[in-house]
């Protein structure tokens, strides 16, 4: 059972990290010279490279025209590269540079610095029940979404 108005509390709890987390981040993205946007496709791209444009549109949920251009921004820092595919030239997919994987690297090693400077506020104990609780819940979220996509599927 769920005390009543958690749910509520949770997402201003989640809303108020978010918009604190994405401020640090712009910081360093704008220091890169890279956008949020452009970033969250490269990190797609460093768990899942070679995406076609279709997926990266699916993960992103933008359009073809957004992508395209997004791609082309990318591209031309020297982030990602394009390769055609052998089988079927229509299908493009999109590679991790080693400068793009640089920049995730990077933006990653600052924001788990500075989260690490968070923690630091906390006891041992404290941290260990806020991880804990966090992979429960990105668990259950997991659970929901593969049920949905495997209900949509049927």
């Amino acid at each position: 059972m769920v005390e009543p108005g958690r749910g509520h509390e949770l997402d201003s709890l989640l809303r108020d990290l978010s918009a604190e987390f994405r401020a640090m981040s712009r910081t360093v993205l704008t220091g890169l010279e890279i956008t949020p946007l452009q970033y969250h496709a490269l990190v797609f791209l460093s768990r899942e490279d070679g995406l076609t444009m279709g997926d990266l549109c699916d993960k992103l949920l933008l359009a073809a025209s957004t992508i395209t251009d997004l791609v082309d921004r990318i591209e031309t820092a020297g982030y990602v590269a394009r390769d055609r595919c052998a089988a079927d030239r229509r299908v493009v997919r999109i590679r991790l540079t080693p400068a793009g994987l640089r920049v995730v690297q990077e933006v990653r090693r600052v924001r788990g610095d500075w989260l690490d400077s968070l923690l630091e506020g906390m006891p041992a104990a404290g941290q260990e029940c806020l991880l804990t609780s966090l992979r429960q819940l990105c668990a259950l979220l997991r659970s929901r979404a593969d049920a949905a996509r495997s209900g949509a599927g049927a």
